[in-house]
């Protein structure tokens, strides 16, 4: 995990508005459970226009970080917006019922 984190910071320091590398380095900081730094990154990459094939999934990992940071009422507009984008994906329902 951490040469991962490492060569996404480098390819993020050589591009920090690709929001590919930064989808990648907030996933990476969220599966290595450092979850402020994963919102900052993700947040980020949210304002480069990332593929609006990720788009759920960038919101589903900040509102699951929300959660794990117990910030339960910040992770309902993130899961919100997942819903919106996938009506049928019962999973961002269940984890938005479970942030109120």
């Amino acid at each position: 995990m951490d040469r991962a984190i490492v060569d996404l910071q480098f390819a993020n320091k050589l591009n920090n508005s690709d929001p590919q590398v930064l989808y990648e380095l907030g996933l990476t900081y969220f599966a290595d459970e450092k979850y402020k730094k994963c919102l900052k990154t993700l947040k980020e990459a949210l304002k480069h226009n990332p593929y609006p094939t990720y788009l759920h999934d960038i919101y589903y990992h900040i509102g699951i970080a929300y959660c794990r940071e117990e910030k339960f009422e910040k992770a309902i507009f993130p899961l919100s917006k997942c819903i919106d984008l996938m009506p049928t994906d019962i999973r961002y329902i269940h984890e938005r019922a479970k942030a109120y």
